[in-house]
C-alpha cells in the first residue's frame, strides 16, 4: 500500500473518532437507540449543542428560534413607529 493510502486511511479514522452519537430525541426523555434517532456529529458541535441547548429537540429549538425572531420583529417594528 502507498504511503498516500496509509495517510489518507489515518486521516480518516482520526476524523471518525472526532465524532459522536447525538440522539435526536434524548434518551433521558424516551429516544431510542436506533438509526432514525441517531447523527454523527463532530465533538466540539456536539458540546456546543449541548451548551446552548441543553436536552431539548430539534423542533424544540426551531420553535425557540422563530419564537426569538418574532419579538425582535415586533421590537423592530415599535421602534420604527418612534
Amino acid at each position: 500500500m502507498s504511503k498516500k493510502k496509509k495517510k489518507g486511511r489515518k486521516w480518516k479514522q482520526r476524523r471518525r473518532r472526532r465524532r459522536n452519537k447525538h440522539h435526536l430525541i434524548p434518551k433521558s426523555r424516551g429516544g431510542a437507540d436506533i438509526p432514525s434517532n441517531i447523527i454523527l456529529i463532530d465533538i466540539d458541535k456536539h458540546r456546543c449543542w449541548h451548551t446552548l441547548f441543553g436536552n431539548l429537540t430539534l423542533g424544540e429549538v426551531i420553535r425557540l428560534l422563530e419564537r426569538l425572531k418574532r419579538i425582535k420583529e415586533v421590537k423592530n417594528a415599535k421602534e420604527e413607529v418612534r
